[in-house]
């Protein structure tokens, strides 16, 4: 069986939004002739933990956790101690706002001159330590553990192959080394597309051409590179012309059928004739549009409506999304329980009517599918999509579990709402998947892809050699 080094922060019993694909890849290699062995942090920071991940790691699969060194609580730590104050916990940046004061700025000139260096070097937010210490990422403080110790394991275990995937990308950092000194086939896992499709990513020119510079040299040293959607992709390869375009792969997140064993469906017949709407993960700043506004016009409309409305949003809700649901007086008419173990939130997926998307206005967001998404596909339930047209609005339509409505329309999402609204009262909120179609997101069927990948590394590299 050939081994292959997979090198990621993320791992359970962290729960991260990026956990899911190495984990699954994990759990379905060995079928595919694969022994992985997973290099990754052992104490990554994390929003929250869930020990039931634990369960897809097969037994024997070795996983070697190193200590890792998170250079912003640091700085942070060192801040609060040169001021002799004691934040809480959030970014200082988050304290200063909230009590009505900007953060000095180092160039403002504002405090005594004397704590000039301090306030220039020290503040964890400011430009210097963001541009200059967290290169490429806050996570480079994992490089040099994750370093020493891929080496021992390139040396006693010899992998056939070494796959790195990001975020963080201090992860691609450790295979680029491992690359120039073993000269093993690399794979390049861009689970985003790090800077490309985003504006304003940087403050300085400088700073940006380091990155770019970074960035050229994973694609150009990585023997296959794999992306999270096709859009991706073709962004990199517009971004950084390769005469090689085959060697770069999209494969997505998916879903594992052995998440959904004898959970009942109950189609909301729990709830009689209300419309329960489910968010499950990270409620992002700025991807929502005008659907809580249209939520809270309806409940406002008809008492009634507010009644037969239900909607729960598992996971984080972003600050701003917060504070506008109490100022819409939402606050009552929504539950936010926070994050919740893998299987209870799969089992609140089949206990809804609709689950919802949220995909904002960027091209880049309506491309990248969130992982959530193939696991609201295997509930077989509603999907509501808000965003604008691209790569996962072309999913859902193709699968036929749900559509897409353009988030700015206010009128639009209320009038989907009501329609939903009506036919659950009528008994016919139902969806009939094309599973042929939904087939392809199952991950054994997607490490099937990554094990053909691999191979192709392996060809490639092989005759880059001769």
């Amino acid at each position: 069986m050939k081994k292959l080094l997979m090198i990621t922060y993320d791992f359970p019993p962290a729960r991260t939004s990026g956990i899911y694909r190495p984990v699954k890849f994990v759990k379905h290699l060995r079928s595919f002739g694969w022994e992985p062995i997973v290099l990754t942090a052992r104490n990554a920071g994390a929003l929250a933990r869930d020990e039931t991940l634990l369960k897809d790691i097969p037994a024997g699969v070795q996983v070697v956790r190193t200590f890792s060194v998170d250079l912003f609580e640091l700085t942070r730590r060192l801040h609060d101690f040169l001021y002799r104050r004691k934040s809480t916990g959030g970014s200082l940046r988050e304290e200063t706002k909230a009590a009505g004061r900007v953060a000095p700025s180092p160039a403002s000139g504002e405090g005594p001159k004397r704590g000039w260096l301090k306030r220039y070097f020290f503040h964890p937010l400011n430009d210097f330590v963001e541009e200059w210490l967290f290169i490429p990422d806050r996570m480079i403080g994992w490089f040099p553990f994750a370093f020493f110790a891929a080496l021992r394991i390139m040396v006693r275990e010899k992998p056939d192959v070494v796959f790195s995937t990001s975020t963080p990308q201090t992860s691609h950092v450790v295979g680029l080394c491992l690359k120039l000194l073993f000269r093993k086939p690399w794979i390049v896992d861009l689970r985003d597309n790090w800077f490309i499709g985003h504006e304003h990513y940087h403050r300085s020119n400088l700073r940006q051409k380091l990155d770019h510079w970074l960035c050229r040299q994973f694609l150009r040293r990585g023997d296959q590179v794999v992306t999270m959607a096709q859009g991706n992709a073709d962004d990199l390869l517009a971004a950084f012309p390769d005469p090689e375009q085959s060697k770069y792969q999209a494969i997505t997140n998916g879903f594992d059928r052995d998440d959904f064993p004898d959970l009942p469906v109950s189609g909301g017949h729990n709830h009689s004739d209300k419309l329960v709407m489910l968010h499950i993960g990270t409620l992002y700043d700025g991807t929502a549009g005008q659907f809580f506004h249209a939520l809270a016009d309806l409940c406002a409309e008809d008492r009634q409506n507010s009644r037969d409305i239900e909607s729960e949003f598992i996971g984080y809700v972003g600050a701003q999304y917060q504070t506008l649901i109490g100022q819409l007086g939402l606050a009552n008419k929504l539950s936010m329980p926070g994050f919740k173990p893998h299987p209870e939130a799969i089992q609140a997926m089949l206990d809804a009517d609709v689950l919802l998307m949220f995909l904002g206005a960027k091209k880049i967001t309506n491309q990248q599918f969130p992982g959530k998404y193939f696991e609201y596909l295997n509930a077989r339930k509603f999907i509501l999509a808000i965003g604008k047209p691209g790569e996962i609005a072309a999913s859902v339509e193709n699968s036929r579990c749900g559509i897409l409505v353009p988030l700015d329309d206010a009128a639009a999402i209320r009038q989907t709402i009501t329609d939903l609204l009506q036919r659950k009262r009528a008994g016919d909120l139902t969806v009939t998947p094309d599973w042929d179609f939904i087939a392809q997101y199952e991950y054994r069927n997607l490490t099937g892809k990554l094990a053909h990948v691999l191979q192709k590394a392996i060809d490639r590299n092989g005759a880059a050699k001769r």
